[in-house]
């Protein structure tokens, strides 16, 4: 795979990147994953560790962030993460793509809502909270009632919600939301207000989901965010986009922690664009909760020990 970008950027801006300069390739393997990987046991036998990956690290919520160059298989150590839970915990998939199209396949759900949003925070914040409601429809609703009401609630039909105006400008957040919103097998438990604030309703969610007795804890694993240069101005919104994500991410992460529920959110990041296109902040949360996908072994395991 031929990876290259130049530094004429570099030079002029204290070796910050500009997303212009970078040469993103061809379809990467988690394309060709997603477009039709079948046998998972086959994908589990040949699978092999990176170095310096510890899977319990992001089983405990200790990390929860991958991070390499393209190529080097984030999406498939996150996908070897999510088979292995399968079994024992409530797990979801999500990857953002231009190129693959799925409404809910075995291999997740199919994302292109972000770049027509002018606030990312609300967004990534709704996108979760919606997500997470998908999992326990599907999977535990009978434990689940009140967090299921409050969600049906903002996202209903005829609703005037800031959820409902954000679900306008979000056609893929908006198809999730419908098996909530016209599902007549959601038993009523409690009533909510219908208009609150943002910040109202990102606390009433964590609450009612830490009050939510669950059976298995929630892993909602999330591929890199597309990053395609078109213009000055999408790279600006790309970047805001993609460091609201990493920093959402980090945020629900502890807030969920702190309030004692089982809900685990492990995202990719493409380790050039978090460091030298985003950088600031957001790189320092990728570095500091995450694990770099490596495959050269460190100096002192080729030593042998006299």
């Amino acid at each position: 795979m031929n990876f290259s970008y130049t530094l004429k950027a570099c030079m002029k801006e204290k070796n910050r990147m500009n997303i212009s300069d970078i040469d993103f390739g061809t379809k990467d393997a988690r394309h060709a994953y997603t477009e039709g990987h079948e046998d998972e046991k086959t994908f589990q036998r040949v699978f092999i560790q990176p170095f310096g990956t510890e899977d319990s690290d992001f089983f405990s919520g200790k990390k929860c962030f991958v991070y390499g160059i393209k190529g080097s298989g984030k999406s498939a150590y996150i996908r070897h993460l999510e088979i292995i839970l399968r079994n024992r915990a409530y797990t979801q998939f999500v990857y953002f793509s231009d190129t693959v199209r799925s409404d809910n396949s075995q291999n997740g759900l199919a994302v292109d809502d972000p770049q027509h949003l002018n606030n990312p925070d609300d967004y990534w914040r709704t996108f979760f909270s919606i997500i997470i409601a998908n999992v326990l429809f599907e999977r535990e609703r009978q434990n689940s009632k009140k967090f299921l009401t409050f969600i049906k609630e903002q996202v209903a039909p005829n609703k005037k919600s800031f959820v409902k105006t954000l679900l306008a400008k979000s056609p893929a957040l908006e198809r999730f939301s419908l098996n909530i919103s016209k599902s007549p097998n959601i038993e009523i438990e409690g009533t909510f207000e219908e208009s609150m604030s943002t910040e109202q309703f990102y606390q009433s969610s964590v609450t009612l989901l830490s009050e939510t007795k669950l059976q298995k804890p929630i892993y909602i694993f999330v591929d890199e965010f597309e990053f395609v240069y078109e213009n000055a101005e999408k790279h600006v919104k790309d970047v805001q986009i993609s460091e609201s994500l990493i920093r959402i991410v980090r945020d629900l992460n502890e807030e969920f922690r702190r309030a004692g529920a089982d809900i685990f959110l492990i995202c990719a990041i493409r380790e050039e664009l978090a460091k030298q296109v985003i950088g600031g902040d957001a790189a320092k949360i990728v570095e500091d909760k995450g694990t770099p996908i490596e495959w050269t072994a460190p100096a002192w395991s080729r030593l042998w020990t006299y």
